[in-house]
């Protein structure tokens, strides 16, 4: 047997032993589009998300992961800014 199939073999036998952990975390992403690493431990120990209802915590709204890069464009969006 070759490689490839080798691999594709133990690929389709880890995803369907982990079939129930793997639906619940796609079902947490389309519920919730993101999840956090406690989340995804949640989840993947038979868990359930909770996001800000009485009984549980609230997940505060993060900003973008991608820190702000000044421009160096001119006013107009065309060619470099020259300093005044």
């Amino acid at each position: 047997m070759g490689t490839l199939a080798i691999n594709t073999d133990l690929a389709r036998r880890i995803l369907t032993e982990k079939n129930d952990d793997w639906e619940a975390l796609s079902q947490g992403l389309l519920e919730y589009e993101t999840l956090s690493g406690e989340e995804i431990k949640t989840l993947m120990e038979g868990g359930s998300i909770d996001r800000g209802s009485k009984s549980g915590p609230a997940i505060p709204a993060a900003g973008s992961s991608i820190p702000a890069r000044p421009s160096n464009r001119s006013a107009n969006g065309y060619g470099p800014r020259c300093p005044n």
